[in-house]
């Protein structure tokens, strides 16, 4: 959680939360739900191994979109992810309304 530290000392977002696999620690996402427009936007999709397969990647998709249902989010921003190319994997893989920022 990096709410309190001010802008320029936060490493990873505002409102940072761990994703956790089974037992493991495997990223940071940090969302912002713009209730206005249904839209969640993805600040920073960081996740520890810079590879993924394509199984991993549909995993996260599944988890992604029950976060998006939970939220009634019927779109979706992604604005960094690590590893990079996730972004566009991630939002082909959602088949969703969703923006890609540079």
């Amino acid at each position: 959680w990096e709410i309190y530290k001010p802008p320029e000392r936060r490493l990873y977002g505002y409102y940072v939360l761990p994703i956790v696999h089974g037992s493991r620690f495997v990223g940071r996402i940090d969302p912002k739900l713009d209730r206005t427009n249904k839209t969640m936007i993805i600040n920073s999709l960081l996740l520890e191994e810079n590879r993924l397969g394509n199984k991993s990647v549909h995993e996260l998709a599944v988890a992604v979109r029950r976060f998006l249902q939970f939220h009634n989010a019927s779109r979706i921003e992604i604005m960094r992810t690590k590893p990079k190319g996730l972004r566009n994997v991630l939002s082909s893989e959602l088949n969703l309304t969703a923006r890609v920022c540079p």
